[in-house]
């Protein structure tokens, strides 16, 4: 299963060696999600330790590792040339011409694109997050050969803790596909509640979304 999501940050800031290294949760059967949150944004001020390593009572089970660092050129280009099987083609990102421009453009990437990689340095995925308030929006996508192998659980949690980390928000947001049901499960397993549906522009037309959302204690 193919999931992807792209946005702009017009906004360039000074870029910073960062690390994030998360010990993942065992794979669970399911798809991994999919979101389209649109223009993603990252805060000021605040920096990140050269790695950090959350507490393993958070990730119960975790055998695996992603480790989060600022998206590269070259890890982009890669992502540009991922391709789904269908009907998850919808997140190949040449099916939006401005998504793509977007997703090339180091500039319109700033500090809110991150790529997931092993601890090998192997690109897995990627996350964009967008801070609105007191909440912050996520958006995701991983390799498609490692798609529908019951993984995404384990990459949306590591997305969430580098969120709750980094931004210390009140809530996490995203938007998905409403036809893309296997993540819909999957976002639900990881703590989130459909608030809302919504029509969005993109991929040269109009498409509906869920909203999803789940507060931070």
């Amino acid at each position: 299963m193919g999931a992807a999501t792209y946005g702009a940050a017009r906004r360039r800031r000074g870029r910073r060696s960062a690390l994030f290294v998360v010990g993942s949760a065992a794979p669970r059967r399911g798809g991994l999600p999919a979101t389209r949150p649109g223009r993603a944004v990252a805060p000021s001020g605040d920096r990140m330790p050269a790695a950090f390593v959350p507490s393993q009572r958070a990730v119960t089970g975790a055998h695996m590792s992603y480790v989060l660092r600022l998206m590269r050129d070259a890890d982009a280009r890669a992502i540009a040339g991922w391709h789904y099987e269908c009907p998850y083609r919808f997140y190949d990102a040449e099916q939006d011409a401005d998504d793509l421009a977007e997703l090339l453009d180091a500039e319109a990437r700033g500090e809110a694109y991150w790529a997931a990689t092993d601890r090998d340095g192997d690109l897995q995925g990627f996350f964009s997050f967008r801070v609105e308030g007191t909440a912050v929006e996520i958006g995701l996508g991983m390799r498609p050969d490692l798609t529908g192998q019951g993984h995404g659980l384990a990459f949306v949690r590591c997305g969430l803790a580098f969120a709750r980390t980094r931004y210390q928000p009140t809530a996490i947001v995203l938007h998905v596909a409403a036809f893309n049901q296997r993540a819909i499960r999957v976002y639900e397993r990881a703590g989130f509640v459909a608030v809302s549906r919504l029509m969005r522009a993109t991929n040269g037309g109009q498409h509906q979304f869920v909203k999803m959302m789940m507060p931070v204690p």
